[in-house]
């Protein structure tokens, strides 16, 4: 099955922004739980109502919801996502296109993307090796603990 979405994703005359620009649930085991919200910005100079073109699928989105529907101008809102609970396992890919009320050129689509798993992954050994703690020799650490040390007698002697 081919899914195709054409939308325009943030330019520099964008009457909204949002961040993070792709709602990414990442990988998530079957039946699990998931939220996340994106902060939307309404850069016009004028207020304006938010207007759903097109929600994201109820297959793989059990409920969204826009916290204020009219903002002003450099006002941000939360835009939250909530996972539906039997999503197939694969990789799903879902939109949540608005625009400002009346004005179809202010339109945008939200991304929205993951993978249901049976099992999660283990980590790479990259993200193991960021993860393990740092190795520090005798030397390095004693010159810590003195600089430590000066700084703490610094601070008591004023």
């Amino acid at each position: 099955m081919k899914i195709s979405v054409k939308a325009g994703v943030l330019d520099s005359t964008s009457m909204f922004t949002w961040d993070p620009l792709l709602v990414d649930f990442g990988e998530i085991l079957e039946g699990e739980k998931g939220k996340i919200a994106v902060e939307l910005t309404n850069r016009n100079s004028m207020k304006k109502e938010l207007t759903v073109i097109s929600p994201p699928s109820e297959e793989y989105i059990k409920k969204y919801k826009i916290k204020k529907k009219k903002l002003n101008s450099g006002k941000s809102t939360k835009v939250e996502f909530e996972l539906a609970r039997d999503i197939p396992i694969g990789r799903f890919y879902a939109s949540l296109t608005l625009e400002a009320k009346g004005d179809p050129a202010s339109r945008i689509t939200i991304p929205i993307k993951g993978q249901v798993v049976k099992e999660k992954s283990p980590p790479s050994e990259e993200t193991q090796a960021k993860a393990a703690p740092k190795k520090t020799s005798a030397k390095s650490q004693s010159k810590k603990d003195l600089s430590t040390k000066s700084a703490q007698k610094k601070v008591t002697d004023k």
